[in-house]
């Protein structure tokens, strides 16, 4: 990943991030960290601080986080033409019945 990509993508999960400032204090993360800091960062954790930092994140923002990603999919569902794909499907069934 090019450092253009990931300042897009930091940018994106820092938006999360921001909401934990246990875990922004203890790893040194701001809103303009490059990759070369990350990666140090990344290199330091082992499993225990893993789980460290995941029991740190607040039952709320991951309930939020959640909610919004329910509400994305939501949204890309009557996108899809489901008639569409009821009928291939039952077409599929339909062909491998009558070719036994």
């Amino acid at each position: 990943m090019d450092g253009i990509k990931f300042s897009k993508r930091y940018a994106q999960i820092y938006e999360v991030i921001k909401e934990c400032p246990s875990v922004r204090g203890r790893y040194r993360l701001n809103g303009n960290l490059t990759k070369q800091e990350a990666i140090k960062e990344i290199k330091s954790l082992n499993k225990k601080k893993v789980y460290e930092i995941i029991d740190s994140i607040p039952n709320s923002l991951i309930s939020n986080e959640f909610m919004a990603y329910l509400k994305k999919k939501k949204e890309e569902i009557p996108k899809a033409n489901v008639v569409l794909k009821i009928r291939e499907f039952w077409d599929s069934i339909i062909l491998k019945a009558f070719a036994k």
